[in-house]
C-alpha cells in the first residue's frame, strides 16, 4: 500500500484538494496521509481543522506554524517553525510521495522539509504566474523542487517545460476546482439568505483582498479599494477575510472598520448578524467562504485573480 501524504494549510487550498483526498482515502491501495498545518489550526482564522475532521478525514499530523504577530520577520519564523516540525512529520509517517498545491510559504516550508528527506513531490497548479506577491516566486521555487506536475492548461505546462522540467513528467490535468463545482451541492438564493442572516440585494459585490506581499506599502494600497467600494452606496458588499499572510491583521482592520462605518457588527469566523440596511456590507471569514460564495448569485467581484477564475 502506498502511503500518500497531502498537506494543507488553508481553508482556500484545502477546499481544492478536499476531493482528491477523498478519493485517496477511499482508494483500497493508498493510505491517505493529511496533515494539517498553517491558519487551520489558528483560532484567529477559525480553526477550520474541525471543518477537516467533521468531513470524515483522519488528520496524521498537525503542523503548529502559524504567528500571531503578522509582521514579515515573523512571516520568516513561521516559515522555520513549519520546516522544522514537517520535517518532524514526514520522519514519523515515512510518506512514499508528498502531494502540495499552489504557492503559500506553508507549502514552501514542506516542500523543503520533503525535500531534505528525498521524498518525491507532486506539485499540483505550477507553472501560473501571480503579480505583485511572494507567492510567484514560492510557486516556481516548489515546481523546482517537485518530481510530478499536475498543471491547469498547456501554456503552464510550456512553462515548467521552459524552467527545465522532463516532459514526461508534467501534465495538464485542469483546475481542481472544477471538481469542486461538480461535486457542491450549492444553496439556492433563499436559503443561502437564511443561511447568512442577509438579504443579498442587487447589486451585489463579492470582495477578496489578500496582502500584496511585494507593495513597499501593503496596508494603504486596500484604501483604495475600500474609497471605491464605498461609493457603491445601493450595493451589499460581500467581503472576505484576508489569508494568513505580512500585514493580512492590519488590511483585515481596515475592511472591518470599514464593514463597521456602514453599520455593521462583525463577529470573527461568522456573517454578522441579521440586516435590514439599505447598503449592508458584510465581512465573512474564508472559512465559511466556500459554502457561501455562490458565483451564479455574484454580480460583481473584486479581488486578486484566484477569486473568480485562476492566476494566469
Amino acid at each position: 500500500m502506498r502511503k500518500i501524504a497531502i498537506v494543507t494549510g488553508t481553508r482556500a487550498e484545502y477546499g481544492l484538494l478536499h476531493w482528491l483526498a477523498k478519493a485517496f482515502d477511499e482508494a483500497a491501495d493508498v493510505d491517505l496521509q493529511l496533515i494539517v498545518t498553517g491558519a487551520h489550526l489558528s483560532d484567529r482564522f477559525g480553526a477550520t481543522w474541525r471543518q477537516i475532521a467533521q468531513d470524515g478525514f483522519d488528520i496524521a499530523a498537525k503542523v503548529d506554524m502559524v504567528d500571531e504577530d503578522d509582521s514579515p520577520a515573523a512571516t520568516g519564523r513561521a516559515l522555520g517553525r513549519g520546516v522544522i516540525g514537517l520535517s518532524e512529520a514526514f520522519e514519523r509517517l515515512e510518506p512514499d510521495i508528498v502531494v502540495l498545491l499552489g504557492d503559500r510559504y506553508e507549502i514552501f516550508a514542506a516542500a523543503s522539509a520533503a525535500m531534505m528527506q528525498r521524498i518525491p513531490i507532486a506539485h499540483i497548479h505550477g507553472g501560473e504566474t501571480t503579480r505583485g506577491a511572494i507567492d510567484d516566486a514560492i510557486r516556481h521555487a516548489v515546481s523546482k523542487m517537485a518530481h510530478l506536475h499536475f498543471v491547469a492548461a498547456p501554456e503552464f505546462r510550456q512553462k515548467l517545460l521552459d524552467m527545465g522540467e522532463a516532459d514526461g513528467r508534467v501534465y495538464v490535468v485542469g483546475a481542481l476546482g472544477l471538481d469542486s463545482i461538480e461535486q457542491l451541492d450549492l444553496l439556492g438564493r433563499e436559503a443561502l439568505e437564511k443561511d447568512l442572516g442577509l438579504a443579498l440585494k442587487s447589486p451585489l459585490f463579492l470582495v477578496t483582498y489578500h496582502p500584496a506581499t511585494l507593495s513597499a506599502d501593503p496596508v494603504s494600497s486596500v484604501d483604495g479599494l475600500l474609497d471605491v467600494l464605498g461609493q457603491f452606496e445601493d450595493a451589499t458588499i460581500l467581503i472576505t477575510g484576508t489569508n494568513a499572510d505580512a500585514f493580512g491583521r492590519r488590511i483585515a482592520e481596515r475592511i472591518e472598520s470599514f464593514a463597521a462605518d456602514r453599520e455593521l457588527c462583525c463577529r470573527s469566523s461568522r456573517p454578522c448578524a441579521p440586516l435590514r440596511l439599505a447598503r449592508p456590507a458584510a465581512l465573512f471569514e474564508r472559512a465559511r467562504a466556500g459554502r457561501h460564495m455562490h458565483r451564479q448569485f455574484i454580480e460583481r467581484l473584486v479581488g486578486g485573480s484566484s477569486l473568480g477564475y485562476g492566476d494566469r
